[in-house]
Formats: structure tokens, sequence, C-alpha cells
């Protein structure tokens, strides 16, 4: 496993453990306020004159229960403090890494990826995270985690820590209704969906203070090396020579905050008798923002929701071979689709596929004369990570099987753009679900995203370049 991987794999673990000390703190807690409250109606009794036969038993229940609250409180402290070490160790392989990777950008390379090996060690996308793009947030005395600000909301009753979305947002098309996520939880949210995905990690990542932010992004020259790329072509200058003026092909971006969505339903009986159904909650919203925000970026139409990378008019489709099978996918594919990436984005780019195709990898050949030769277009190193013509390989559940377009995407997410609004509101109601006993909980988000360039970029040899390359049907 990736070093990167392996901490922020630790730093999970570690907030698992918060999240279970914290959990069995608030247990030992009732169970001590319950030891407590039959212990005093018993001393009453004994005030009153009566005979209490168990009441020693009783004080020792209740010093046992205090015992237990202080080695829950213990144990959470010490959860706490593995967390923070975790976190402080992955967030310090992170800056090293991101370092590294400024220095190697900044350094001349003559080598470009291709079938005789790997051009650099693996490395595992780091992303921005939910902190980098607000003010940090200040930490909440009441809800030590998520479970316990969703568990909260879940019990119908009033607390004076759940802050009402609609008073806490103030433009006139925000969210209304709900309780707003205390904005560490959000960044909880998100950061740890940010290791359960494919695009966000790779893309830039711009934080949104209202319903829209406008960014600068590309068009595409078609003048096949009249102007340089974008417009921009320096120009060579005899002596007191003047210089044309050229105009950058650069349009506006504009990033909308789409409403994303999430309707779960639990019976009373659950919500009542079930333990830790806030934990639960609080792990399926994670997976749900997780799932739903990459295959958005990857598959979206734009209409409504994020413009996927699959669909966008700046991605290249490259034919099949001419009389390849179906649902096949060969290493003339792969060659192809690399000959029509951008050159610039052979440092970043990875391959995105479909679970389905893994086994089309691992049988990759080309043909010598009559006989088949297996050539190291594909390989796995001894911890797992995939490569295919040197970039990374990243499996992912959220394309289309093999054979479909889109099963297979060559992209350079550092041209995809993603929005995020900082607002998170959960809402619970009874109404919906009455007349079967049930309740529903509504969690919502807002982001966005879309690539940056309008069209794929002609150069000099008239050949179509983009930072993102799909396959065709192959049925």
């Amino acid at each position: 496993m990736h070093p990167i991987s392996e901490a922020r794999q630790k730093a999970i673990e570690a907030r698992d453990s918060v999240r279970a000390a914290d959990a069995a703190m608030a247990q030992a807690e009732d169970q001590h306020d319950a030891a407590r409250t039959h212990y005093a109606a018993a001393l009453r009794r004994v005030q009153d004159g009566e005979q209490v036969s168990n009441l020693a038993a009783l004080a020792d229940a209740t010093d046992a229960a205090s015992a237990a609250v202080a080695t829950a409180r213990r144990r959470l402290e010490r959860a706490k403090a593995s967390l923070h070490e975790a976190e402080k160790e992955r967030d310090k392989l992170v800056a090293d890494t991101a370092a590294e990777d400024a220095e190697l950008a900044r350094r001349p390379s003559g080598r470009v990826p291709g079938a005789a090996g790997v051009v650099a060690e693996p490395r595992a996308a780091t992303g921005t995270r939910y902190r980098d793009l607000f003010e940090a947030p200040v930490a909440s005395s009441e809800f030590r985690t998520s479970s316990a600000f969703l568990q909260a909301v879940a019990s119908g009753q009033h607390h004076p820590h759940l802050v009402p979305a609609a008073t806490a947002m103030r433009e006139s098309s925000g969210s209304a209704g709900g309780w707003l996520v205390p904005s560490e939880l959000s960044a909880e949210y998100f950061d740890a969906a940010l290791e359960m995905e494919v695009v966000r990690p790779r893309a830039r990542v711009y934080g949104m203070a209202s319903d829209t932010r406008k960014i600068a992004g590309f068009k595409a020259d078609g003048g096949g090396g009249t102007t340089g790329p974008y417009g921009f072509r320096p120009q060579w200058l005899a002596e007191a020579g003047s210089i044309g003026t050229v105009e950058p092909m650069l349009r506006k971006v504009e990033l909308q905050a789409r409403k994303l969505a999430l309707l779960v339903q639990a019976s009373n009986e659950l919500l009542m008798d079930g333990l830790s159904y806030g934990e639960q909650l609080d792990r399926v919203m994670r997976q749900a923002i997780a799932w739903s925000l990459d295959h958005a970026f990857l598959n979206g139409s734009g209409s409504g929701q994020p413009l996927g990378a699959l669909n966008a008019p700046c991605t290249i489709e490259v034919a099949k071979e001419d009389g390849q099978g179906a649902d096949t996918f060969e290493a003339e594919n792969a060659l192809n689709m690399l000959s029509r990436l951008l050159p610039g984005s052979f440092s970043r780019a990875v391959w995105v596929v479909s679970s389905t195709l893994i086994p089309q990898l691992f049988t990759l050949n080309v043909a010598i004369g009559t006989a088949g030769a297996l050539l190291p277009y594909f390989a796995v190193d001894a911890a797992g990570n995939m490569r295919l013509l040197g970039l990374p390989v990243v499996p992912s559940e959220k394309l289309p099987a093999l054979g479909n377009r889109g099963d297979v995407l060559l992209a350079d997410f550092s041209y995809y753009a993603v929005g995020l609004r900082k607002e998170v509101t959960i809402d619970r109601s009874q109404h919906v679900g009455f007349s079967s006993d049930v309740e529903t909980f509504r969690g919502l988000l807002r982001a966005d995203g879309q690539p940056l360039l309008e069209r794929a970029y002609t150069g000099d040899d008239g050949v179509t370049r983009s930072a993102f390359v799909t396959l065709a049907e192959r049925a």
C-alpha cells in the first residue's frame, strides 16, 4: 500500500475508534445517570422512614457506573490523541508528497510513458480538503463527532446546539429547512469522502461563497498551428521588431451550486431500539456523498447536475480497431488513446477503467507474425498499484460495463473544475411515512463540476488532442 494511502487508512481507523469510544462514553454516562437516579430515590425512601434492603447494592452500582464513566473518558481521550497523531502524520505525508511533485514538475523531463516500464513510483491522489477551501472550522464543544450530531437530529427533541439552516443561510436561493451541519463535521464528511473518490482528489476544487462562481477556462484553437495552444504563442523578433498582439482564447466557466439530496427512511422501532443508529446513518452519508459526486463528475449530463468528463464536448472518442471483437479491450486501443492525450498531461493523467475491464488488462498482447507476444504494457507492483503504458490505473464501478462507450477514460483531471458550497443540512420528518410509522431523513449539499476545456485542441500536426480521451463502443 502507498504510504499516503496507508496513513489515510490509519486516520480512518483512528476516527472510527473515536466514534466507538464516544458511543461507549455516552452509554456509560446514561448508565451512571440511571444508577444515580435509583440511588437517590432509595435515599429519599430511607429518609421517609422506609426500609430499603438493597441500598448498599445501589450505592455499589452507582460507584461502579462512575468508575465506568472515568474509564470510558480515558479511552476517549486516548482515541482522540491517536486520531490527532494519525491525522498529523497523514497531513505531513501529503504535504511532503505535494512538495516533491512540485519539485519534479519544475525539472525538465525527457521521458514519456511507454510500454518499456514505469515512469515514476505511483503516487496517491492527495486532493484539496474542505479545510483548505474555507476558514478553519471551529470545534464544537457539544457535538464531538458527526454521529453524535445525527443522533441529536434523529431524536426529534429540542437541542440547544442544533442550528436551523433557514437562519444560518441568508441568501434567497439557499436551502430552507433542516439543521445546519457544523462546519467541522461538514469537513469530516467531505474529507472522508475524498478518500473514496476518483475525480475530486485530482481536480481543481473551488469553494463557493454564493450560488455561482466564475473561473477562467480555455477555448481550444482549431487553426492547426496558426496560433499556439489557447491563443498563446510567443514571437521571435528581429532587432527593434514590433510585437504583434495575440488574444488569449480564454472563456468564462461558471460553476452553479447544484443541489444533491439524499433521503433515508427508518422505522421508529429502529430509532428507539436500534444501537448506534447515528453511526450507521453517518457511514451511509459518507459513502453516498463519495459515490454521487464521483458518478456525476464522470457521467453527469450538465442539466441540473455537473457536466461529467465522459459527456463533455472536449472529450475525444477514439474509434475501435477494424475487426475488433465485441466486449474487448486491445493494446492498440490503449496506444491510440494515449496518442490523443495532451502531451503536457502525461505526468498527471490516469486511466479510469470499469471494473469489468480488469481481466482484459491482464491479457493484453500484441501479435507478432503468427504468434502473440505478451509485452509489459500493463503492470502491477508489489503494493497492488496498476499501471497501463506507465500511467496509473484506477478501477471504478461508476463507468459503463466492458464494451460500452466510456468503459475506459484516460483523463487529466487537473483540467476539471469542482465547486463546493460550505453548507450541508440535515432534516427529519415524521409526515412522509406517518401511516407506516417511519421517519424520513434528508441530507442536502450543493456542488458543481465541469471541464475547463471547451473542446479538443488541434496541434501543428493537425491532430486533435485533449485532457479527456475515451473509447468508442465495441458491441
